[in-house]
């Protein structure tokens, strides 16, 4: 039987809790890059009033700087998702830097299939809506099959399609109701802390708005791993307990 709403809610929970300590270091990696291109901002500024360096040199360096640390973040993110997988299925667990070197190969196939998936839902969405999500629930899993099962290309759409076929109700509730909710756990942490800072310090509207986006970022990193949690929680019981066909087909 496929794992209930709040069994999906209560392991995730436990696990982020249980966990913490062992996918704490990927969270440094996203961290450490959040910081940075934070700054980068800031140092567009300083090489543009503070250096020879044209407007149009200036914001090339920031760019560049922005690829790699993009980079950087969805190669943590990478490596994150696989950890995770590796605790949840008590698989062996290579290093810290072996586990992070070990997930390169994933890189491409995951931007491959998340690009393939976009223009899916995007088709899907400029004929109707509705198609756009029916294409987003079947091809959610797409990305999980290629770092949790090592599998590449076209063939990873397909076996997540195979994993919502016949349920696909249950599993876009499974899918999207606790991401409503962590979102909503997100946004509140942020209000309060964002709040809390307003009383300590009495920023201007623009010291407000800078807070409130690194504080909203710092949340976002920390809550990442409960939104892996569910995904990989969840896929694992669709995997365990597959639709079986009707007898007379």
């Amino acid at each position: 039987m496929l794992i209930t709403l709040s069994e999906l809610f209560a392991q995730s929970f436990e696990k982020y809790s249980k966990y913490f300590a062992k996918t704490f270091p990927y969270l440094a990696v996203l961290l450490a890059a959040f910081l940075l291109r934070y700054g980068a901002g800031y140092l567009g500024v300083f090489l543009a009033f503070n250096t020879r360096l044209s407007d149009r040199a200036s914001d090339f360096v920031v760019l560049i700087l922005l690829i790699i640390l993009g980079l950087i973040g969805f190669w943590g993110t990478v490596a994150l998702t696989k950890r995770i997988q590796n605790l949840d299925q008590n698989q062996p667990s290579l290093p810290f830097k072996l586990h992070f070197k070990s997930v390169k190969k994933y890189l491409l196939p995951v931007f491959f299939v998340t690009l393939i998936n976009i223009l899916l839902i995007a088709l899907g969405g400029v004929l109707l809506v509705i198609p756009g999500v029916i294409f987003f629930i079947w091809y959610y899993f797409s990305n999980y099959i290629v770092v949790f099962e090592d599998k590449k290309g076209l063939s990873t759409l397909s076996e997540s399609k195979n994993l919502i076929v016949g349920r696909w109700w249950p599993m876009a509730w499974r899918i999207g109701i606790p991401k409503i909710v962590f979102s909503l756990l997100s946004g509140l942490i942020a209000k309060a802390a964002i709040t809390i800072f307003i009383l300590i310090f009495s920023p201007s509207p623009i010291v407000y708005d800078l807070a409130f986006e690194f504080i909203a970022g710092l949340i976002a990193i920390f809550m990442l791993p409960l939104f892996l949690w569910q995904d990989t929680t969840l896929y694992y019981s669709a995997k365990q307990t597959p639709v079986i066909p009707p007898a007379n087909q």
